[in-house]
């Protein structure tokens, strides 16, 4: 039996699936939201001046692998960057972190 993925990579409306994620559980959260816009630009080609961010954010993801032992280091690298992007949003959105 074959089954969907709750959040495929692209959706019916364009969005990748982390932004996804943000709009169905995290709508109120600023600072998550543009994080997600900029994923989203760096997620599709066609999408990457979407945002300012979004090629930078592209080349970086591009450049884990060769600089992690695996799968593991590069989810621990790559949470550094998000988290930092994050509350760089979030000052920007005038949240807290």
């Amino acid at each position: 039996m074959m089954r969907l993925a709750m959040y495929p990579h692209q959706e019916a409306q364009s969005r990748c699936s982390f932004e996804a994620l943000v709009a169905e559980h995290c709508a109120d959260d600023a600072a998550l939201v543009a994080l997600a816009r900029i994923v989203r630009g760096a997620d599709f080609r066609d999408q990457i001046d979407s945002t300012p961010e979004s090629a930078g954010l592209r080349a970086i993801s591009h450049g884990f692998p060769p600089v992690a032992r695996d799968d593991h280091e590069t989810v621990e690298k790559a949470s550094f960057l998000y988290d930092a992007l994050y509350a760089f949003l979030s000052e920007q959105k005038g949240g807290r972190r």
